[in-house]
């Protein structure tokens, strides 16, 4: 008696993975904005809001690249971008253009930073290769998925009091006018 081998049903797998990439982190086209964006000033976040006191969270999580710990305290009274990313996903790398040129338009209205929970000498070496970035790269110690981030990229963009505006999930052109009135958003609340 033989044994006959099941019959494998051969479909693509193509469309499946379009799917996937279009879902996960790419660049929205700027109408799809909307469907992206959690407004989170009346919903919860993923990402906890630091605390006032800055003993939580933020406090305990960022380091500069020269190893110091930065308090959320240090951005009182600023508007704050705060990008998610790693320096080899080529969807935080898309993005990183237009977050430099979306800097440059606030003219230091709002404080721009980069969190990655890479090694701190990848982080360095990526901050020399690229001296065009002028962002504010730091390090956090703790895996960004066990912060609760939900892709890479994520943006998270608060107010003065240090309240989130909203949250991105999925890599913008932020140098667009649409994207340009969502960050002034965060500087009139």
């Amino acid at each position: 008696m033989q044994i006959s081998r099941p019959k494998v049903l051969k479909i693509s797998l193509l469309p499946l993975l379009a799917i996937a990439w279009l879902g996960h982190g790419v660049l929205a086209p700027a109408g799809e904005f909307e469907n992206a964006v959690s407004r989170t000033s009346t919903q919860e976040s993923a990402l906890p809001r630091p605390p006032a006191d800055t003993t939580d969270f933020i406090k305990t999580v960022m380091l500069d690249l020269n190893g110091d710990t930065v308090k959320w305290s240090q951005f009182a009274g600023k508007a704050v971008f705060l990008n998610m990313f790693q320096t080899l996903n080529k969807f935080s790398r898309t993005e990183l253009p237009s977050i430099e040129r979306a800097k440059r338009t606030m003219k230091g209205k709002m404080v721009f930073l980069l969190l990655s929970d890479e090694p701190m000498e990848v982080l360095k070496t990526f901050r020399d290769e690229h001296p065009g970035f002028t962002v504010t790269y730091l390090h956090t110690p703790v895996r960004l998925k066990n912060l609760g981030v939900p892709s890479i990229p994520s943006t998270y963009v608060y107010d003065a009091n240090a309240l989130l505006v909203f949250q991105v999930n999925i890599g913008q052109d932020w140098g667009q006018p649409q994207m340009m009135n969502k960050l002034n958003l965060a500087l009139s609340q």
